[in-house]
């Protein structure tokens, strides 16, 4: 479709709601419906009274391996100890049925040692739970399938220390793997009807949604072939796999006369909900000004522009830095001229801009620029985040899209601690712009060897954060390190982010 470059009028029509029963969507983690190695990000890693080391996580199923929740080996506890990965419904949603491909180890009962290991798949219904999985003292299998119906409150895969002392076995003392598992959820929640608007000759279909987020945004007019545009991808790997607010910009020609535009939003689980605005284009014959041509020398010298030929005008949009730092400003600049390649100057130019990464972003209007008489303007942008920058004229349209690259930090307090005294770790993420606050963050420490979640924060206002955790089971003075991780994730514009690594003493003594 392309824009017509004419003043409209609007009205709004109807309003459709989506289907009454609610539709599902599956989540797929480790493996997909065909076998393809997915991740394993609709699981949250969780503790409960364990300390640094006590629990490890790890993930490589997108590189073909599984999802591992594990009681470090060799350790004694002191107390009940639990560890797991849970996977619970978002606002708007629930789950009504799950399969899972799992294998479970747990240290068998040794002489003169006392301790009592669990590992098993935990399904909570209303608050109560109920699981499927084994212990020291109780024998299951250890590779099974696991499958059950809704509706459900959460599944979590987890090891535990069952009993208030559980001395260190000589193996491995509780682990569960993840080779691959499917859980269906229901949206009860349809999109908000789609806000139909137009600006600059273009239409622009925004809307929301709580629950699976917005699968796809379609436009029709008069009743026409819509043009669909796909925002997220099956299979799906996360329990929110669509962005939850979308603007979707779509050029349309309208001829003189009224006209009817339909829009319609889908969200992941199928529930559709849509709106139907008349628009009126005016008949202005002759009296609609031709685009501006290539400017000629005047009697005294000064620049006039001749009418262009029919077929609109090219734009063109760049930035100077697609990538920023956090608070660099940035230019984005563009050239608008006849389909020849003449300039066309003094010609305003619509500049918008749509953050992404926020859960409810609606377009905002930039400056707007005249062209020199080579056809060039430009504007300076100084807002961080990420942002699709959209450049209007007339009957054409054209975007980029510029980042402020991520800055993640965390540094301890106080970096020489006693047994007993709790550690405080507190950071920022720069670079997010709007959709700083709300951010999940990993903290990871060195654990036999290798980065290990063993907390998980979230940001507050203007990306800050902060972690603590209290050192009791030490029997050495050990220093530990830390640092924070934002991973990559759906609709989130950015790829992982760590800080720097801190390192804390703490002593014995």
């Amino acid at each position: 479709m392309r824009a017509a470059g004419l003043a409209i009028t609007a009205a709004l029509l109807a309003v459709a709601p989506s289907t009454a029963h609610a539709g599902t969507y599956d989540v797929w983690s480790c493996r997909g419906p065909a076998g393809e190695p997915l991740r394993a990000d609709a699981w949250v890693p969780r503790t409960v009274d364990a300390r640094a080391g006590d629990v490890t996580f790890a993930d490589t199923c997108a590189q073909g391996g599984a999802l591992r929740v594990e009681l470090a080996a060799g350790r004694a506890f002191d107390r009940p100890v639990t560890g797991m990965a849970e996977l619970s419904p978002p606002r708007g949603t629930r789950i009504v049925g799950y399969e899972l491909w799992r294998s479970l180890t747990v240290a068998p009962a040794e002489w003169l040692r006392l301790f009592d290991f669990g590992a098993a798949v935990v399904v909570t219904r209303d608050g109560a739970t109920s699981r499927s999985g084994c212990s020291t003292w109780r024998w299951c299998a250890a590779s099974d399938r696991v499958a059950g119906d809704g509706p459900v409150d959460a599944v979590r895969l987890q090891v535990e220390c069952r009993l208030p002392l559980c001395q260190a076995p000589r193996g491995s003392a509780a682990r569960v793997e993840l080779q691959r598992s499917r859980v269906t959820l229901t949206d009860e929640v349809a999109p908000e009807a789609p806000e139909v608007t137009t600006a600059g000759g273009l239409v622009v279909v925004s809307g929301a949604d709580v629950g699976a987020g917005i699968a796809a945004v379609s436009l029709s007019v008069d009743g026409g072939e819509p043009v669909v545009r796909e925002r997220c991808r099956v299979p799906y790997a996360a329990v929110v796999p669509c962005p939850g607010a979308v603007a979707e910009t779509f050029a349309v020609d309208l001829a003189p006369g009224a006209h009817a535009l339909a829009a319609r939003l889908r969200d992941a689980a199928g529930n559709e909900t849509a709106a139907t605005v008349r628009v009126t284009v005016p008949d202005l014959g002759a009296a609609v000004p031709p685009l501006p041509g290539p400017a000629t020398a005047g009697p005294d010298g000064a620049a006039v522009a001749e009418p262009a030929a029919a077929g609109g005008a090219r734009l063109r949009l760049s930035a100077s830095r697609t990538l920023r730092a956090p608070g660099t400003p940035v230019r984005v600049s563009g050239t608008l001229t006849t389909p020849d390649g003449a300039p066309i100057p003094d010609a305003a130019i619509t500049l918008t801009a749509l953050d992404l990464g926020l859960t409810r972003a609606r377009p905002r209007a930039l400056a707007h620029p005249r062209t020199d008489r080579r056809g060039r303007f430009s504007s300076t942008l100084r807002r961080d985040g990420a942002q699709r920058v959209t450049a209007t004229y007339a009957a054409t349209t054209t975007a980029t899209t510029v980042r402020t690259r991520l800055a993640l930090t965390a540094r301890p307090a106080r970096r020489h601690l006693r047994k007993g005294r709790t550690l405080t770790l507190t950071g920022a993420l720069a670079g997010a712009g709007p959709s700083a606050s709300g951010v999940p963050v990993r903290v990871e420490s060195i654990v036999n060897g290798r980065w290990t979640t063993v907390g998980v924060t979230t940001t507050r206002a203007r990306g800050r954060l902060s972690w603590h955790y209290r050192f009791v089971h030490l029997t050495r003075s050990t220093t530990f390190s830390f640092r924070a991780v934002v991973d990559r994730a759906p609709a989130w514009p950015w790829p992982t982010a760590r800080s720097r690594p801190v390192t804390v003493d703490v002593d014995v003594t």
